[in-house]
């Protein structure tokens, strides 16, 4: 195998790199818009900290951010040593976008008051920071935020690309207790130099994935490339060859490569030195080959020093030179479900002090966020804020909180905007517990809930349980929004407060709490699952349902989810031997995982569903979006009420939306008259600006296909329909229905977050 010499580039390196065979030096300016960032907890608090043994995989992650529409074409994975420890960023490129640009189009409309904070889109980026929600644990903060790579980049440093050779493939069964991703994570992580690794992945044509992996190590004398550098110039690292962790996975990288094939090791030795040649030093000395181009020798030149390599992984592109191919290599790895797992996980990796202040003439990404998502645990208020920062600083290796005050600031438009006229408004104190953002009593009128939307509407358990939360207080509540497509779209999720309705019930959004049974154990199902199947009928029944609709756990929706029966297996953290264990509900293991990460591969942890009170979620509600200097009011009526030309075709429209949407067919079941015109009432005095129908009225306006006892019946029923389930339920599985913190067994604490549909 090639190996590369020491390749010194000490204090007297030129502040541009000299030319050689191609010049490095580079004029674009890599950027990554409107990327999701992944925050590990811990940043203010220690005790929050995770262990750099843990590991969360990416797979599902990936697999659902590539089905997002429109279609994605790649995403991008950038592990990059920060400030204070290692940071972690998805871009997507859609297919439509220019190869040099990984931007996503976004909005910016929170006016002149907020400029500097432009509201979250509902574009690719938030979808995908839906799915992240969804699969990944809530240990994990997920931010949108904007990274610029330039402090990063200057003169080239040589960059590993890992390979398939054409006739290999990967060895699987090295992967089950082996990733190489996490190995090579952990591996550069003990330099103690910083560090770049990428990942694109995107669909193939042959293969069901295709994956391109680069590393690079940031060392102020010298390139390292192999583990012969590291050897040689790293006071510390692993005792094996970076290159050893993919080999025994059937892979190779670059540095593999038959650099004899085309020149004589003293023109690849002094290609290397960022110093200026002599002329006669630069003209390639070529051992010529009948089958080889002429041009070939200054490409493998240029792939194996990883100067072609380095300028890819910075402007974020795959870039499968031909010759790789020649040479008998996959450059491009051919992937399915399962080698996927191998190629991206989030590795916790903590700096006590700046790795970059070892590296002069480099800092650390600088990280303009632009809305939290969902904040990291051990996270005082803003993620990534630190004390060299401020929201203007834009100082190599600084996070700016551009986007982190964005909720804050909505918060306060609202409040002085509601004091303008004439109002009290407030801002509630926040300690931990479940309780608003606000509150707002109008002159003459009740005291209201203020409850801000600012990010994504990704997770609609979240609003819903805002909703709830004020119900149970008694209170009106306001929702406030960026613009008014989001309040549209807000009104939807509370007009039906579920995912969707089947022949076994309403199929219910999950929050990102996980069930956690009396013996500290946590219910799982098969990844391939996807989610907790979280069903409610017409009786008030809770089935949790796997994939095919085997009921596996079921009671009544009065009754916390932690104290039913269930079939699932478990997950378990054993302390004697630090393994992670699927059990059966008899006690039987059926798994054992050296990681938590390798578990979650496998399995999906169960999760506590919303159960709405109510039919509907709009009674009381109020939901207002900002425009320029105002709060505009949404008006939640509906088409048949807007269009009706007489009362008796608004009825008609109501009562069809009413029977439609809360109602099902159920022969020899029935719907008490009266419960079924108070409920009917409640829709109208929402949805219509006109007097709600009386019990004539609705007798009247009933869809022929409704059936209905005769008006004299002293008993009268809607019959062979029953409501989709009984209002009035109450879950003491809400947050502010708790009493007391969690006393779960830390050991089994939460690894994955809420299952929410990509549309939550």
């Amino acid at each position: 195998m090639s190996k590369s010499p020491s390749r010194p580039t000490g204090d007297d390196t030129p502040e541009e790199p000299a030319r050689t065979v191609e010049g490095p030096v580079f004029s674009e300016q890599p950027r990554r818009e409107m990327a999701l960032r992944l925050c590990l907890p811990g940043r203010d608090t220690v005790d929050h900290q995770l262990s750099p043994e843990t590991a969360f995989p990416l797979t599902n992650t990936l697999i659902k951010g590539l089905s997002q529409p429109p279609h994605v074409k790649e995403l991008e994975v950038l592990a990059i040593s920060g400030e204070q420890q290692l940071e972690y960023f998805i871009t997507p490129r859609l297919e439509s976008a220019p190869i040099a640009s990984r931007a996503v189009p976004f909005q910016q409309s929170l006016s002149e008051y907020s400029s500097e904070t432009p509201t979250v889109p509902d574009s690719t980026t938030d979808k995908l920071a839906g799915v992240a929600s969804k699969h990944l644990p809530e240990e994990l903060g997920i931010e949108l935020c904007d990274v610029d790579l330039r402090s990063i980049r200057m003169w080239p440093v040589t960059t590993g690309r890992v390979l398939l050779e054409t006739n290999g493939a990967l060895r699987q069964s090295h992967f089950d207790w082996n990733d190489p991703f996490v190995e090579t994570v952990r591996h550069l992580a003990a330099t103690a130099r910083p560090f770049v690794v990428q990942l694109l992945v995107g669909s193939g044509s042959r293969a069901k994935y295709v994956a391109t992996l680069r590393y690079a190590i940031l060392h102020p004398n010298y390139a390292i490339a192999s583990g012969r550098d590291e050897s040689e110039h790293l006071d510390t690292g692993r005792q094996h060859p970076i290159e050893h962790i993919w080999q025994n996975a059937g892979l190779r990288t670059n540095y593999d490569l038959p650099i004899s094939e085309f020149a004589s090791p003293g023109l690849w030795a002094s290609h290397l030195y960022w110093r200026a040649l002599e002329p006669e030093d630069q003209k390639p000395r070529l051992r010529k080959r009948q089958y080889m181009e002429r041009s070939d020798s200054r490409t493998a030149l240029d792939l194996y020093t990883g100067t072609t390599e380095y300028r890819a992984l910075f402007h974020g592109r795959p870039s499968s030179n031909k010759l790789y191919e020649k040479l008998g290599f996959h450059a491009r790895i051919p992937l399915n479900d399962y080698t996927l797992r191998l190629f991206g996980a989030v590795v916790p990796l903590y700096y006590t002090e700046s790795p970059w202040d070892s590296v002069p003439g480099r800092a650390a990404p600088v990280i303009t966020t632009r809305a939290v998502i969902r904040q990291a645990p051990g996270t005082e208020h803003s993620h990534g804020h630190t004390s060299r920062s401020s929201s203007t600083d834009h100082t190599s290796g600084v996070t700016v909180n551009t986007g982190s005050e964005g909720h804050d600031q909505l918060l306060r438009f609202a409040v002085e905007y509601f004091r303008g006229q004439g109002d009290d408004a407030w801002i509630e104190t926040q300690d931990g517990t479940s309780i608003p953002d606000g509150g707002h009593q109008p002159i003459d009128g009740r005291v209201r809930t203020i409850e801000v939307e600012f990010s994504s509407l990704s997770k609609p358990a979240n609003p819903l349980t805002n909703y709830a939360r004020a119900v149970a207080a008694d209170r009106p509540v306001e929702f406030v929004v960026t613009n008014q497509q989001k309040a549209r779209r807000l009104s939807e999720m509370l007009r039906q407060p579920w995912k969707d309705v089947t022949d076994t019930g309403v199929h219910l959004h999950t929050q990102t709490a996980t069930v956690h049974l009396p013996t500290g154990q946590i219910p799982v199902v098969p990844a391939k699952g996807d989610e907790s199947n979280w069903y409610l009928d017409a009786t008030g029944e809770l089935t949790l349902r796997d994939k095919t609709g085997v009921v596996l756990a079921s009671g009544s929706a009065t009754e916390s989810v932690c104290t039913l029966e269930y079939d699932n297996p478990r997950y378990e953290y054993s302390e004697s031997d630090e393994s992670h264990r699927i059990v059966t509900a008899d006690g039987v293991t059926k798994a054992t995982y050296r990681t938590r990460s390798q578990l979650l591969d496998k399995w999906t942890l169960v999760h506590t569903p919303f159960v709405p009170g109510h039919l509907h979620c709009l009674s009381g509600v109020y939901i207002y979006y900002q425009s320029g200097d105002e709060l505009v009011e949404f008006d939640i009526q509906a088409s048949w009420d807007r269009t009706a030309e007489s009362a008796t075709e608004r009825f008609r429209g109501g009562l069809r939306e009413f029977v439609e949407t809360y109602t099902t067919e159920a022969p020899g079941e029935s719907i008490l008259y009266s419960t079924f015109q108070e409920e009917c009432q409640s829709l109208f005095a929402v949805r219509s600006h006109h007097e709600p129908p009386n019990k004539t009225h609705i007798g009247r306006a009933l869809p022929d296909a409704v059936a209905v006892d005769d008006p004299s019946a002293s008993d009268r029923k809607i019959r062979d329909r029953t409501l989709l389930y009984p209002p009035g339920l109450r879950s003491p599985d809400l947050p502010f229905h708790k009493q007391g913190g969690d006393e779960s067994n830390p050991d089994t604490a939460d690894t994955a977050s809420g299952e929410l549909d990509e549309e939550d």
